[in-house]
């Protein structure tokens, strides 16, 4: 019976439920530190250069990249201004990047970021 064929499959809906849930957790935003000081050009080239660079350079040295993740650069002033929205998303809301923090960006670094991207 059709209804039958409907009981032995419920089970997948829980199971579809559950990861739908942990996936809207994981991916959920973290709350943005806020940075209210002057940020200076200087100070985010040093946040770039010690977080980014090594992926997103025109020539990456990190092992895992033969070139930049889509085809980011984050090398010059001018980079950052280019790819500010998707710098804000991915650094600075989301925190995925760098990487699995893999550089071990603080949040000061993160929110001093964010503070100068919204200034350009």
């Amino acid at each position: 019976e059709v209804g039958d064929e409907q009981r032995d499959i419920a089970w997948v809906l829980t199971i579809i439920g559950g990861t739908l849930v942990v996936a809207v957790l994981l991916t959920t935003p973290g709350k943005a530190v806020l940075y209210s000081g002057e940020v200076s050009d200087s100070d985010v080239t040093t946040i770039v250069q010690s977080h980014c660079v090594s992926c997103h350079a025109a020539k990456p040295i990190d092992p895992a990249f033969k070139a930049p993740p889509k085809a980011v650069v984050l090398e010059t002033l001018d980079d950052l201004r280019r790819h500010n929205r998707q710098i804000m998303v991915q650094s600075v809301n989301a925190r995925a990047m760098p990487l699995g923090n893999k550089t071990g960006m603080k949040d000061e670094e993160r929110a001093k970021l964010g503070a100068w991207l919204s200034r350009q």
